[in-house]
């Protein structure tokens, strides 16, 4: 199966061919006859061997958490410099 478009879905399992964004809000499997281009959001992700993806991954991560999390971390770093 082949699909050129964008994918949602709370779970999923990839066997074939995806071009396009993947936002998956928990978990991923990606089988070894997987081919997968394009932007992979999801909480976790299993790739199996053979499986080829040419993504831009983004792994167990929000905006607001990763935006929270460097904020306070930049801030303390600044605290510390002064």
């Amino acid at each position: 199966m082949t699909i050129i478009g964008d994918i949602k879905a709370k779970n999923a399992d990839v066997n074939g061919a995806v071009k396009g964004t993947i936002d998956v809000t928990e978990n991923m499997a990606v089988g070894s006859t997987a081919v997968i281009s394009g932007e992979v959001h999801t909480k976790t992700i299993n790739v199996d061997l053979g499986a080829v993806c040419d993504i831009d991954l983004k792994k167990g991560y929000s905006d607001e958490r990763a935006s929270a999390f460097f904020d306070e971390y930049l801030g303390s770093r600044a605290e510390a410099a002064e």
